[in-house]
């Protein structure tokens, strides 16, 4: 009885003044868990991030994983699995050289094209200047307080050191 109700509704043209679903609500986008913007990890090591967003006064946006995005952040990368929603986990069970790179949660709202979008660099740790000799950071350069070769090459000598090209 209802659906021979709403058919004749829908046949007498009323039913294009209904409004539409996206245009029920007003609602904001909550980040509920926002992932970290730096993640230092191991060759080999798991990776597990999650993402999660609540819509308030709307339906929960889409959630969804990007990578690879440029130096400049203006690549549109890869898009990594599919799209969830409400909440989404970018998961690495082995870290490989080719995952290290720059990730981004995207969440946007469907109806309103709200969207927001958080960046993660996953990367190995930096041991440039690590304190391999337990001395503290040592900063090498060269000095040229020399006129001329020979008095370099003297002053090496006097300080019991060995010049380091001939």
């Amino acid at each position: 009885m209802f659906w021979v109700l709403l058919l004749s509704f829908i046949g007498t043209g009323a039913a294009s003044n209904l409004p539409g679903y996206c245009t029920l609500y007003k609602g904001e986008i909550e980040i509920l868990k926002r992932p970290p913007r730096k993640v230092e990890v191991n060759l080999g090591d798991t990776v597990s991030l999650v993402c999660a967003a609540h819509g308030n006064g709307m339906a929960d946006p889409y959630v969804y994983w990007i990578k690879g995005l440029g130096p400049g952040f203006e690549e549109k990368g890869k898009h990594m699995g599919p799209v969830a929603v409400g909440k989404s986990t970018l998961f690495i069970e082995k870290v490989t050289e080719e995952d290290i790179d720059t990730y981004r949660c995207v969440v946007k709202d469907c109806c309103t094209n709200k969207k927001e979008e958080m960046d993660v660099d996953v990367l190995v740790p930096d041991e440039t200047c690590k304190d391999v000799y337990g001395v503290g950071a040592v900063l090498y350069g060269a000095t040229w307080e020399f006129k001329n070769w020979t008095a370099a090459v003297q002053a090496c000598k006097d300080k019991g050191l060995q010049i380091a090209f001939p």
